[in-house]
């Protein structure tokens, strides 16, 4: 089983680092693509070299994973919701009812792409008011809605990883995963 996740200069650290971590330890590999250049910095300084870039990718070798990761960081939100590209993938997996997973301000991209009506999310506070077609629940950590899993932010990053796995894997290895990193289930 293996993902793409998607990167750009801004993108929150770690919401992409902790989520990507807590999946590999649940055998869900990553794909990194960068929607701007190979070497990206992260918000926070982290610096990161994506697989590729989704400019040199075509859109039926991205159709081809099992599912997309968007994390957020406001700076990389923004090169995301610019992506024509990214929001077209978005919308392909969506149709094919594939995993769509964002956190933070993430959701915003969803939103941009479209394919947010009547779906139940969350996301960072004030993020909110960009998704107008959404069902916001600010008090939910991490939410699935068929198979679309959204997050507030970084506090809830473990949160997210498990709702993910737990969707692409199963109970048993959400359990399995929190057993390795010496928390008490």
């Amino acid at each position: 089983m293996k993902i793409i996740a998607f990167v750009a200069n801004g993108t929150e650290d770690s919401e992409l680092i902790n989520t990507l971590s807590l999946l590999k330890r649940a055998k869900i590999e990553n794909y990194l693509v960068s929607v701007e250049d190979l070497n990206v910095v992260l918000s926070h300084g982290v610096k990161v070299t994506a697989d590729a870039k989704i400019s040199d990718l075509t859109l039926k070798s991205l159709l081809d994973y099992d599912g997309i990761f968007i994390p957020g960081g406001s700076r990389g939100v923004n090169a995301f919701k610019n992506t024509e590209s990214l929001l077209e993938l978005i919308r392909m997996y969506a149709l094919r009812g594939k995993p769509i997973m964002a956190i933070c301000a993430g959701p915003q991209v969803l939103a941009k792409a479209g394919i947010m009506e009547g779906v139940n999310f969350t996301c960072y506070d004030t993020c909110e008011d960009e998704i107008t077609v959404g069902i916001y629940h600010k008090d939910k950590g991490a939410i699935r809605d068929k198979n679309i899993i959204t997050s507030r932010s970084a506090a809830y990053s473990f949160d997210f990883a498990y709702e993910i796995i737990e969707y692409l894997k199963g109970k048993e290895a959400v359990e399995l995963v929190k057993r390795q990193i010496l928390l008490e289930v």
